[in-house]
């Protein structure tokens, strides 16, 4: 997904289709509140609510101090997309918010903690992503898991 080729924001191309090297910037087309990220083409942008401008400026900043670990965010976006049958811009928001999530000192101190069996941390982690996304996502908990 992450070297997927890329278009330009179709309404800021004034209806041109310029495709682009792959890459990670503006995944959301903020201006125009539109999904320019992986799974798209200029013919099927959609826009997107104000949780995923939001979502993509997270993600944003996270990638700018260097706490995204992008293995991990792919792998949970793909998971999402299985787990709730739904395209890469509908699950975008729910990915970034995971991984962050995943990445703040006081999950890390609780994912890791040697004095909790790995059964009882799994099932707390899978509760926890499951009250993020508002629903059971076990391909998601599961990449995660794997991935640490």
């Amino acid at each position: 997904m992450a070297g997927a080729e890329r278009w330009a924001c179709l309404l800021c191309s004034h209806g041109e289709h310029i495709q682009q090297h792959p890459h990670l910037n503006d995944l959301v087309c903020e201006r125009h509140q539109r999904w320019t990220g992986p799974g798209t083409t200029a013919e099927t942008q959609t826009t997107v609510t104000a949780a995923e401008v939001t979502a993509h400026r997270l993600f944003q900043r996270l990638r700018r101090t260097r706490r995204l670990d992008l293995h991990l965010f792919f792998e949970v976006l793909s998971a999402l997309e299985s787990d709730l049958d739904q395209p890469t811009a509908s699950v975008f928001r729910h990915a970034v918010a995971i991984v962050d999530w995943v990445q703040r000192a006081e999950t890390v101190h609780r994912l890791f903690d040697p004095a909790v069996a790995y059964a009882t941390t799994f099932t707390w982690m899978r509760e926890a992503i499951t009250n993020i996304v508002a629903r059971p996502t076990p391909s998601a908990a599961r990449a995660v898991w794997l991935h640490l």
